[in-house]
């Protein structure tokens, strides 16, 4: 009796373990297959003709957010860029803020870390009320749930298209910035569009499906994984 009950018992086990889904990482792939660059904290896939990247693409674990960090603030441009990255002087008088992608405050793991978010290649043109508020609630938010889950994997970026107004030398200026924010256990995600304005916007209301950033960027986000199936749903966090 007992070994059948064994035996019964192992094979329910390696059937639920078998239905089990299992999150595989890799950066996200861009149609036109541009070089990707690893810094400490995050990847980035950089755009030449934009002089911005395309994403940034990094995991934020609990101890990390815990971790405290005086920021550098020394913003300067990435030597590892082959092409023209952007400068301190495209945003001179511009009217737009150095938009953090991966925020500093994601990046206190060590000195050198929190440093290399200040990199130009890290740095987008924000309205200083969608940088100073709506987005940065969004980022203080995505750290929460960091927290309460553990890690999240976050990928980051602008709506780059053709005739967008440029600040500095051909930097342009995006309209729209997407996020996607993906817990690897259980796997499931949130992802968000929102405008660049400095009109009050609420991030719960900008809710969309990694498919609707797929359309508009051209990227494939989860390339290697399991959820793909579920890009199509509109989740919400709480």
């Amino acid at each position: 009796m007992y070994p059948k009950i064994s035996y019964i018992i192992i094979l329910l086990f390696i059937s639920f373990q078998s239905n089990e889904s299992t999150f595989h990482y890799s950066d996200p792939k861009t149609p036109n297959n541009s070089e990707v660059i690893k810094h400490i904290e995050y990847s980035l896939s950089y755009n030449c003709k934009h002089e911005q990247a395309n994403w940034i693409s990094y995991k934020l674990e609990r101890q990390e957010v815990l971790t405290s960090r005086q920021r550098t603030n020394d913003f300067r441009i990435d030597h590892a860029i082959e092409c023209t990255s952007s400068t301190l002087s495209d945003y001179k008088g511009s009217g737009y803020d150095r938009g953090h992608l991966s925020p500093a405050a994601d990046n206190k793991e060590t000195f050198d870390a929190m440093s290399e978010s200040f990199l130009m290649s890290n740095i987008s043109p924000m309205l200083p009320q969608f940088n100073r508020n709506y987005w940065l609630k969004l980022e203080k938010q995505v750290r929460e749930w960091a927290i309460d889950r553990d890690e999240v994997y976050v990928v980051v970026g602008p709506i780059l298209s053709d005739n967008l107004p440029i600040i500095g030398n051909n930097v342009s200026i995006p309209k729209y910035f997407y996020k996607i924010v993906l817990d690897p256990e259980p796997l499931e995600y949130v992802a968000y569009l929102m405008e660049n304005t400095n009109k009050s916007q609420d991030f719960n209301n900008c809710i969309v499906t990694i498919d609707s950033i797929e359309t508009l960027t051209g990227i494939d986000f989860f390339p290697e994984s399991d959820i793909e199936e579920l890009e199509s749903i509109v989740n919400e966090w709480k």
